[in-house]
């Protein structure tokens, strides 16, 4: 991940952005937040990211409970988007250790690493 913006409201006149200089992301090449690797023609789940904080707002990424709540998740998404082929999706964490809690996934039983 090289940068991200995300619009906050504290209110209906007070907003404003959260995006932070690529220079504090990328060191020496290298993203700080994580990476993740989609091959040509998969459709793979990274997470989902929000936005946390009582003080300080930061984004963060969680995961669905494998192996039911990734199919749940996968069913809630395709009610939403009937037109993406959720049955081929492939569940590969963005891999993070600074905006979510470090997991190396164990692939699900017939998908990839």
């Amino acid at each position: 991940m090289i940068g991200f913006d995300v619009k906050v409201a504290k209110s209906v006149l007070s907003i404003f952005h959260i995006k932070p200089d690529r220079t504090s992301i990328i060191v020496d090449g290298v993203s700080k937040l994580g990476y993740f690797e989609v091959k040509v023609g998969e459709i793979v789940y990274i997470g989902n990211f929000y936005l946390g904080g009582a003080m300080e707002p930061f984004i963060w990424r969680y995961n669905s409970p494998r192996p039911e709540g990734f199919q749940k998740h996968l069913a809630q998404f395709h009610a939403k988007y009937p037109f993406i082929r959720v049955d081929d999706a492939i569940y590969r964490l963005f891999e993070t250790s600074t905006i979510g809690n470090p997991e190396s996934a164990t692939p699900l039983p017939n998908q990839s690493p």
